[in-house]
């Protein structure tokens, strides 16, 4: 699924940038994932589960490319991400209407929205 960039400008006034996410962008998610399990106990992953490689990052932000129903996006303030967005939709003809999704933001950005 193809998104085109948008800018938005939050409650506090800040821009945001959302953009899908591409395989350049896979080093700095992982820091910011890191940063994101420091501060939550509300996502599915615990912190010592998360240990995604550069290469393992980079192929699941390639692998949304490979589903028409599935996007990944990625938000930055400042070029810095602050937060991603993964929906994988279904391709079974039956449940073509349900998606898995998964937000993560850092826990600063949060509430603002």
């Amino acid at each position: 699924m193809k998104f085109h960039p948008i800018n938005i400008t939050l409650k506090n006034g800040e821009p945001i940038h959302i953009s899908q996410g591409k395989a350049e962008d896979a080093a700095e998610l992982i820091e910011s994932m890191k940063n994101i399990l420091q501060d939550t106990e509300l996502l599915l992953l615990d912190k010592e589960e998360f240990n995604m490689t550069l290469e393992q990052e980079i192929a699941w932000i390639n692998a949304f490319d490979d589903i028409p129903t599935s996007i990944y996006l990625v938000a930055t303030y400042e070029d810095k991400i602050i937060g991603n967005m993964g929906i994988v939709g279904n391709t079974m003809k039956k449940q073509k209407h349900t998606a898995s999704m998964g937000i993560s933001l850092q826990r600063n950005w949060q509430n603002i929205g």
